[in-house]
């Protein structure tokens, strides 16, 4: 069980990109709508033309998966990808509380924080 745990968090954040992740008025918006450089705009004057946040997390799901598969990649690589995944998503939530606080995140974005959390288990 503990060995598909990880394979199941990897896939859980993949699929996490298509849920809703803010919602307002009636519409949500998912993480392939949501540009990158919003997350951290605030921070530093900094921007990715063309970027998006989906793409980012869907790429760091599909490469936890094939560590996960590639029995020969040591495991503190795969807790890597988790702890890459755990501050992209983190960024997400930084950039949505100064903007407007939890009002609007919906719950796509509550999933794959559980889901990059849920990568740092061992895979063995």
């Amino acid at each position: 069980m503990w060995a598909v745990l990880p394979m199941i968090a990897a896939v859980g954040l993949g699929a996490s990109v298509f849920f809703p992740w803010l919602e307002a008025f009636g519409t949500t918006v998912n993480a392939m709508d949501i540009r990158l450089d919003s997350s951290w705009t605030d921070l530093v004057d900094f921007e990715l033309d063309g970027a998006w946040l989906g793409p980012v997390v869907l790429a760091i799901a599909v490469l936890g998966f094939l560590m996960i598969l590639l029995r020969s990649v040591p495991a503190v690589f795969y807790r890597i990808v988790g702890i890459v995944a755990i501050a992209v998503v983190a960024m997400f939530f930084r950039a949505a509380i100064a903007g407007d606080g939890f009002e609007f995140v919906a719950w796509g974005a509550y999933a794959a924080a559980g889901f990059s959390l849920l990568m740092l288990i061992p895979r063995n």
